[in-house]
């Protein structure tokens, strides 16, 4: 009876490890849209998924994504521009690392549509 039980519990303790934890996903805060979105794209297009993307370069890439959204929330679309061209240099560079280890060329054409679709909406808002 006693063996029972401890399968039991095993049995439930297994389960709930098989569950795979969910980090919530980052989010831009309000804003205009089609702007919002389009940040919100680009935001996702730096999630971490290795190995087209290190933990390194994914901290790098949200932490200018975050910055710039917190400057298009405030309306203040020159700060964002700039950020976004920092992004875009930042990106080159790391497209034409020798190494080629920190972000792969498939992530770095994603991130380079995302980039290119928020400065549309940041034209659009001149």
């Amino acid at each position: 009876m006693l063996v029972v039980g401890a399968v039991a519990f095993s049995a439930a303790v297994v389960s709930d490890v098989s569950q795979p934890a969910t980090a919530p996903m980052a989010t831009v805060p309000p804003m205009v849209q089609p702007l919002q979105d389009d940040l919100q794209t680009l935001l996702e297009s730096v999630k971490p998924n290795p190995p087209d993307l290190s933990p390194s370069t994914t901290d790098q890439l949200q932490a200018a994504v975050t910055e710039m959204a917190g400057h298009a929330a405030d309306e203040d679309y020159a700060a964002t521009e700039s950020d976004l061209d920092d992004l875009q240099n930042h990106l080159a560079e790391l497209l034409d690392s020798p190494t080629g280890t920190q972000i792969s060329q498939n992530r770095g054409k994603t991130v380079q549509r995302a980039i290119d679709t928020v400065r549309d909406d940041l034209a659009e808002l001149k």
